[in-house]
């Protein structure tokens, strides 16, 4: 779990809701990817 809090008060949680928790959640996925691809080399 990542746990993480944009600057900006309403306007940073707001930005958290609608595009943070995904990006990160996708970015988390593809370097676990990344990585496992490469430790099964």
């Amino acid at each position: 779990m990542i746990e993480f809090e944009s600057p900006f008060g309403i306007l940073g949680k707001l930005v958290d809701r609608l595009l943070m928790a995904r990006y990160l959640a996708t970015l988390v996925r593809e370097r676990n990817r990344v990585i496992k691809a490469e430790a099964e080399r």
